[in-house]
């Protein structure tokens, strides 16, 4: 049998989560179905939830949906609250995706929100230092 040792969150590109009871409730269910304090996992590491923030996409000018390229904008999710309360949870992190995606243009991306595989690659071989570090 498979036991959880990593919980990863991310509210997605739906926009910014504001609640912070909503928030705090999505921390606590998952801080007891995996990151209880002092909770052990596999071969002695600690258990861990993290909350990913979330990465930089493009939006359409205006309220369009689709768009060509030369009409894109950047869209940047925040992330401030659920930060702020997975901060004040014990076995909670906070991991950034969005400052390494910041800076990239539209040629990083397939469409307003995907990303072209290099992109999540790298994305990968960050949150695989997040979560196996070097000893």
């Amino acid at each position: 049998h498979m036991s959880v040792d990593t919980l990863i969150v991310n509210s997605g590109l739906w926009g910014e989560l504001t609640d912070e009871a909503k928030v705090a409730s999505i921390v606590e269910k998952g801080g007891l179905s995996v990151c209880a304090p002092d909770d052990q996992g596999a071969g002695g590491a600690t258990k861990r939830c993290l909350w990913k923030r979330t990465t930089k996409r493009f939006k359409c000018k205006g309220e369009a949906r689709a768009c060509m390229i030369g009409e894109w904008e950047d869209s940047h999710t925040h992330d401030a609250v659920p930060r702020a309360v997975a901060e004040k949870h014990p076995g909670w992190g906070f991991y950034d995706t969005a400052t390494p995606t910041s800076n990239l243009q539209p040629d990083s991306f397939v469409d307003q929100i995907h990303f072209r595989p290099y992109v999540y690659a790298e994305l990968n071989n960050l949150l695989l230092n997040v979560i196996c570090p070097k000893p």
